[in-house]
């Protein structure tokens, strides 16, 4: 169960540096207006984050990580105030949208509604498991310190999701007709435009742009921390157990540069959206909450109940994900629902009735 749980976690990783490439990939390529393209931005980077991860340690990373939070939430406050004295503030965008896209002032249908619920459930149990997140834990000083963080934290979602939303807005009003991979360059076209429209402001973009970037790779850095950790600890040293910890650290390190190298690589020949990337990284990553949260709160529970859920919660997410590609005729979300939350409805259930039968008692 273990070694099963961590391959899906270290899949899910995985994942999100690759997502977090292709955003990268596109910050390069769109501030540089093109004299640096999308690959080598990904390749040049990629090569200076794994040798970031190398040299440095979790303490660091958080270190790094308060200090270009700080820059991004100003640039984020500097684009709010960009956009109330560039466009007129959300009541004239708004006004331009009702004129331009009136479908969109529509109350969401029912199908819409279950693809919205849908979207939430995998966030609230995928991101909730974070493996480098929940490492992040052992780098504070002290419990005090830790749950000061998390009082701090716990609102810091709002204000980001609403600088993001904010500039989704202004950007649909703005450049209209865009497609999924244009919509993912929506904030470089936005700074942009600022830029030509109002004097001086360029200075402020390129250093909230510079913070992105070195936010990105201190958040890669980290989850390649975690990724070193994960293989080493439960995969590595039980066929190793007497492995030293020097050889415990270089392989991980090892471990963590061939990563790099494959999560380059399909961040630059994968055609899916960061959002689409995003979305099945959750559905995975989200089979592993039945163990964690179930594992800690009920004490009685099996690990084959366990494993039963997880198991069959992976293989009913793979095969409706992957449907099409072996010929089955199911839809990638049927009736509007993620395939991951059916996995995780399977993966729950299996580990209640499971549970159930096994404290049943024996009739000879």
């Amino acid at each position: 169960m273990t070694v099963i749980i961590t391959i899906v976690c270290i899949i899910a990783v995985g994942s999100y540096i690759l997502t977090n490439l292709k955003a990268i990939g596109y910050i390069v390529e769109v501030s540089t207006v093109g004299r640096v393209t999308f690959v080598q931005g990904i390749i040049a980077l990629s090569l200076v984050m794994v040798i970031y991860e190398t040299l440095g340690g979790m303490r660091s990373v958080a270190w790094t990580d308060a200090i270009q939070g700080i820059l991004l939430i100003a640039g984020c406050i500097f684009i709010f105030c960009g956009i109330e004295y560039q466009y007129g503030g959300i009541s004239t965008v708004a006004e331009t949208l009702v004129v331009s896209r009136p479908d969109l002032w529509h109350p969401p249908d029912f199908e819409q509604k279950r693809l919205w619920l849908s979207t939430i459930i995998i966030i609230m149990f995928g991101i909730s498991i974070y493996p480098q997140a929940i490492q992040r834990i052992y780098a504070a000083k002290n419990a005090k310190t830790l749950r000061r963080s998390f009082q701090i934290m716990v609102f810091m979602p709002i204000v980001t999701t609403f600088f993001l939303v904010m500039v989704g807005i202004v950007g649909l009003a703005r450049f209209q007709g865009l497609d999924k991979q244009g919509s993912e360059e929506i904030t470089l076209l936005l700074l942009n435009d600022m830029s030509i429209h109002i004097p001086g402001v360029k200075y402020f973009i390129i250093l909230f742009l510079s913070a992105a970037v070195a936010a990105i790779m201190s958040t890669v850095d980290s989850a390649l921390l975690a990724i070193s950790s994960l293989f080493t600890q439960d995969i590595y040293k039980r066929f190793r157990p007497g492995a030293s910890q020097s050889n415990l650290t270089g392989t991980g390190k090892i471990f963590s540069w061939v990563l790099m190298a494959c999560m380059a690589y399909f961040a630059t020949n994968l055609p899916q959206t960061i959002w689409r990337l995003t979305e099945i990284k959750l559905e995975i990553l989200c089979q592993v909450a039945p163990a964690i949260f179930l594992g800690l709160h009920i004490k009685s529970l099996h690990g084959r109940s366990i494993l039963s859920g997880l198991s069959i919660g992976i293989c009913i997410t793979l095969l409706i994900m992957f449907s099409s590609s072996i010929g089955l005729s199911i839809e990638p979300k049927p009736w509007g629902i993620h395939a991951g939350v059916w996995g995780l409805a399977a993966n729950f259930s299996t580990v209640g009735i499971t549970s159930i039968y096994k404290r049943m008692p024996v009739k000879c």
